[in-house]
């Protein structure tokens, strides 16, 4: 029922689920043959590896920041507020 206000019906969902599985393996596939090409004996691979390693672990740390800020009781207050507002409007 609620699938149907928001215009989403049972076929759309199906062809999501097998379209974002399709996209999922494809990265899996993308990430093993990037890791396959780079293992590679020797002192270059090693380096090429290590600076990979350094890469991943950077991007994670820049994504972890400024989780404080977000959770912060004001900004959830504005947040459900801002939802509550939505699904309440007669637009829906």
């Amino acid at each position: 029922m609620s699938l149907d206000a928001l215009g989403i019906s049972k076929e759309l969902l199906i062809f999501d689920i097998i379209y974002l599985s399709v996209m999922l393996l494809l990265i899996f596939l993308f990430i093993f043959l990037g890791i396959q090409a780079f293992a590679i004996g020797g002192g270059f691979g090693s380096v090429i590896n290590s600076i990979m390693a350094v890469g991943a672990g950077t991007g994670a740390k820049q994504g972890s920041e400024n989780k404080e800020e977000k959770t912060k009781p004001d900004t959830v207050k504005k947040c459900v507020k801002e939802n509550k507002e939505i699904l309440e409007s007669a637009s829906l």
